[in-house]
C-alpha cells in the first residue's frame, strides 16, 4: 500500500544520502557474503562462491557461507542472531558482535539495503528461513514450512529502475571480480550463470599478464 510504498522510499532516500549507487549492490553483498563463509564453524562443504543469476526481470545472488541468523553455542562464542535485526533496521550495531568477531569486511546494514534501490520486496532464503521483506522492514514468511538449506539465496524482482540498470551493475561487478577473488579472505569464486567462474587458486602464482587491467578504470582494494 502508499504507506509501505512511503517507507521504502525513505529507505532508499537514506541510502542514497549514505552515497550508496546501484553499482554498489553486488560489491556489498559479495562482501556480506565472504564474511558469511569466514564466520563459519566448520569448513565449508563446497569450495566457497558468490553466484549471480540474471534473467529477464529477476537477479539471483547465492553463496554458502553462514546462514542467517545462524550463530555458534557458547559464552566464549560470538553470537550471530542478530544478523535479521540488521537487515531490517537502520543504524543498528551489536557492538558484542563487533568487538568478539574479529575484522569484517562488511555487515548487513547499509550495504544490504541497496538491494531497495531495484527490488521493492526481496526474497532471502537462508537456512530456517524463507521471507520476503515488505516495505523494507518486515519480513513476511514465503512459506508455511521452510526446510532448512545451508545455501543463502537473495532473489531480486527487479523494479522498472533495476530493469533500466541490470546490466550495467552486473558488467561493473564482472570487470571487478578478478580482484574480488584475489582479495576476499575466503571466496575464490564468482559465476555468472552458466558462464566460465571467475576463479583463483591460492596455490597458483599469478603473472601481471594473466589480469586484463582497463585503463581509465579506477579500482581500491584493501586487504587486511
Amino acid at each position: 500500500g502508499n504507506i509501505q510504498e512511503e517507507i521504502r522510499n525513505r529507505v532508499i532516500a537514506f541510502i542514497g544520502d549514505a552515497e550508496y549507487k546501484e553499482r554498489c549492490i553486488l560489491f556489498e553483498l559479495f562482501q556480506n557474503a565472504d564474511d558469511a563463509y569466514n564466520q563459519l564453524d566448520a569448513k565449508p562443504v563446497s569450495e566457497p562462491y558468490f553466484n549471480v543469476l540474471l534473467n529477464s526481470d529477476t537477479m539471483t545472488i547465492e553463496h554458502s557461507g553462514r546462514p542467517i541468523n545462524q550463530y555458534k553455542v557458547g559464552a566464549a562464542q560470538v553470537s550471530y542472531k542478530a544478523d535479521l535485526t540488521n537487515m531490517l533496521t537502520i543504524g543498528w550495531s551489536d557492538k558484542s558482535v563487533m568487538k568478539n568477531a574479529g575484522r569484517q569486511t562488511g555487515k548487513f546494514g547499509y550495504g544490504f539495503k541497496t538491494i531497495y534501490l531495484i527490488c521493492d520486496e526481496p526474497h532471502v532464503i537462508s537456512g530456517d528461513y524463507n521471507f520476503i521483506i515488505k516495505a523494507a522492514l518486515y519480513p513476511a514468511p514465503a512459506s508455511e514450512e521452510n526446510d532448512y538449506t545451508d545455501k543463502t539465496s537473495i532473489i531480486l524482482k527487479l523494479n522498472a529502475n533495476g530493469l533500466r540498470c541490470k546490466d550495467d551493475i552486473i558488467s561493473e561487478f564482472q570487470t571487478a571480480a578478478q580482484y574480488q577473488v584475489l582479495f576476499a579472505k575466503k571466496i575464490r569464486k564468482i559465476s555468472f550463470g552458466k558462464g566460465t567462474p571467475i576463479a583463483w587458486s591460492p596455490d597458483k602464482t599469478l603473472e601481471l599478464s594473466e589480469f586484463n587491467l582497463e585503463i581509465n578504470k579506477q579500482f581500491i582494494v584493501f586487504r587486511t
